[in-house]
């Protein structure tokens, strides 16, 4: 009997495990975006970079290994080539990769301008056709418009303000799954797991 309680809370830890291993990574990753965002970012960028490298290794082997299978080989070093130039890229010029994400912002916020801009001249069409037009639109409109030039003209610190609160809702979502974990650890107890 005393070796059943012994394994049973052994049983809940092999059950809680992965969860708890999120709720550490979220949390290890939610502070350090807001510590130091760009930074973490560019160290992610490195090791995704290796990954990268790692993932030519592998499809280099299996284009070696396949030499009676012509379409797989083709496919394998494709994707060694591919991995290979995509890893080289993130390892070396990581900061570049930065820039790359700060170009993505300022295309994301014209994109926002031209649609909020949209939505305000479809509104003013729209109630000059006489029709009724809800002012959520005008309203949606030049909320995009503001966002939109905002991040145009800032688009590195919209980029580290995207990071910062991707970090705080990482660390909310760590506290709410600590929450469930307790919460199915107590279930777990009351049915005796």
């Amino acid at each position: 009997m005393s070796n059943v309680k012994s394994e049973k809370p052994k049983g809940r830890l092999k059950v809680l495990l992965p969860a708890i291993l999120v709720i550490l990574f979220e949390i290890f990753v939610g502070v350090m975006l807001l510590i130091n965002p760009e930074g973490f970012t560019k160290v992610v960028i490195i090791i995704l970079g290796a990954l990268l490298l790692l993932l030519a290794v592998v499809f280099l082997v299996n284009f070696i290994r396949s030499k009676r299978d012509e379409e797989a080989g083709t496919g394998a070093l494709v994707g060694a080539i591919i991995c290979f130039i995509v890893g080289l890229l993130c390892v070396i010029f990581s900061q570049g990769v930065l820039g790359v994400l700060e170009s993505l912002a300022i295309i994301y916020g014209i994109i926002l301008f031209v649609f909020g801009l949209n939505k305000i001249i479809m509104f003013f069409a729209t109630r000059n056709e006489g029709y009724s037009a809800s002012w959520f639109h005008i309203v949606g409109g030049i909320i995009a418009l503001a966002l939109g030039v905002v991040i145009f003209l800032y688009p590195r610190d919209a980029t580290i303000t995207v990071w910062v609160i991707t970090g705080i809702a990482l660390l909310a979502e760590a506290v709410i799954d600590i929450i469930s974990v307790i919460h199915t650890a107590v279930l777990m107890k009351k049915v005796n797991f």
